[in-house]
């Protein structure tokens, strides 16, 4: 009789868990990679190439730092964006001009933040590294008055210097304070409100005992506010606080963790219901208003042990399409050029090589700022996720790797040999590469390049006998 061997399936129905960088190689399950660049996950595990970054505006001369949308109750929205080095552009649309403001340029940590806050159609920009400005909508201000003695008005502004600031129950709450000539590193200071200020903005008078101490002997300092399910939240370097309460007569400080805490300001962001941050010292948490959770599992040393950690202060965090955004320094960079982007509907994370320093809406789109690859940062404003193909006219570099099959539980003394492989790809244009590996080499044994097609592919098998193997899927 002749002889018949069995035939085995190896069925790969998408990446629905991402990647893994945490466990080897040959321990990982189908639906995990472990390795993969420039690419996005569907919700049923499909991927495709991230979207490219194209420059949006014309004026901003240096790399920038910060962007906010203006938004007044009436008249014209305004886009405002802050360079590194402190110069601060303006315009109603993509078009910036220099604004008659100069907050100078950081020497360090403590001075590296710059906070834009919204209340009584005025827009507030703070820092320790100069004077808080205010813009009313037609007119920048230059608030020379940190007193702090209730005497501010429309006219005559007064306001500390601050690290970070939110708008919270109709006042601006300003955090690691600079005031009557003294600094408050856990102090939070709070503004009157408009109906307290007989109708002028409540952010322009400031009271001398409107203030909350938040563990002033503990050692650090405030590092970000953030107004979230009717608290404010207050991060330290390594604690998280909340202050709850609608008025003076009623806020309270509540120490919620005294192990996790932020100094990564700017990686703090937010969707409906959770707070995503990032302790450079520790890990990526999600914070749900009573506890934080670490969800970096699948990445956490390959990303703590790969980015620059004397800058990781610089590091942008944002939320946006369901998925959190996470740009650090990576290597030796000391700009952030490297994203990790973490999907909340699917648990799973992903790779870019890219950085960026902020995220903002503008006119019902997304843009960014800051953005930087390898070779350094780039000037200006731009586009996200707006479906360009390129990051400023260079191609986009991507790959995937599937485990090496078969899957752990499966593997033994048993040899194969590849009979065939099918793919099906979702696109009617376009070219790829698919490469095939065995035993654990690193080498090729056979490469094929692709033209996508909404047709079964079929890929040609493998005659010699092995007893793992796996794929890459690569283009540029």
């Amino acid at each position: 009789m002749p002889l018949t061997t069995p035939t085995s399936i190896f069925p790969l129905g998408g990446w629905t868990r991402g990647l893994n960088r945490q466990v080897f190689e040959l321990q990982l399950q189908p639906d995990e990679t472990p390795d993969c660049l420039n690419v996005k996950f569907g919700l049923r595990g499909e991927f495709e190439t991230r979207d490219g970054w194209t420059r949006a505006d014309t004026g901003v001369e240096t790399v920038a730092m910060r962007g906010w949308e203006y938004t007044p109750g009436s008249g014209s929205d305004r886009l405002i964006v802050v360079e590194e080095d402190g110069g601060v552009w303006g315009s109603a649309n993509l078009t910036l001009a220099a604004e008659t403001v100069e907050l100078g340029a950081h020497s360090n940590r403590r001075q590296w933040p710059i906070e834009g806050v919204m209340l009584d159609d005025n827009f507030y920009l703070f820092s320790i590294r100069d004077n808080t400005w205010r813009f009313d909508g037609s007119t920048w201000l230059e608030i020379t008055d940190s007193t702090l003695d209730e005497s501010g008005t429309q006219a005559t502004p007064e306001a500390p210097l601050a690290a970070t600031a939110a708008s919270h129950h109709n006042r601006i709450f300003a955090g690691n304070v600079i005031a009557s000539g003294a600094a408050h590193r856990s102090r939070v200071q709070y503004s009157m409100t408009t109906a307290d200020n007989s109708g002028d903005a409540g952010g322009n008078r400031w009271p001398a005992l409107y203030w909350i101490d938040v563990d002033e002997d503990d050692g650090t300092e405030i590092t970000k506010l953030l107004s979230h399910q009717s608290h404010l939240l207050v991060f330290k370097d390594h604690s998280i606080h909340v202050i709850g309460g609608e008025d003076p007569t009623s806020f309270t400080l509540y120490n919620v963790n005294a192990d996790v805490g932020c100094s990564s300001p700017n990686s703090v962001a937010s969707n409906e219901g959770d707070v995503f941050f990032f302790d450079r010292f520790k890990g990526v948490f999600v914070f749900d208003g009573a506890s934080a959770q670490r969800i970096d599992g699948a990445i956490h040393d390959y990303l703590m042990g790969g980015m620059n950690l004397n800058k990781a202060w610089k590091a942008c965090g944002f939320f946006s399409d369901s998925r959190y955004f996470l740009s650090v320094p990576w290597g030796s960079d000391t700009e952030n050029t490297r994203t990790f982007v973490f999907d909340v509907r699917l648990g799973a994370w992903a790779e870019y090589d890219y950085g960026v320093y902020d995220h903002f809406w503008f006119n019902e789109a997304e843009y960014t700022v800051g953005n930087a690859i390898t070779a350094g940062s780039n000037v200006g404003v731009y586009k996200h996720e707006q479906g360009d193909a390129t990051d400023v006219a260079a191609a986009i570099t991507w790959y995937l790797e599937t485990i090496w099959f078969p899957p752990a539980q499966q593997q033994g003394m048993t040899r194969y040999r590849m009979r065939k492989t099918d793919l099906w790809v979702e696109a009617d244009s376009g070219t790829f590469t698919v490469d095939m590996y065995v035993d654990g080499s690193e080498v090729a044994v056979w490469t094929h390049a692709i033209t996508a097609s909404t047709n079964r592919i079929q890929l040609p098998g493998y005659g010699a006998l092995w007893e793992t193997i796996k794929y890459k899927i690569r283009s540029t």
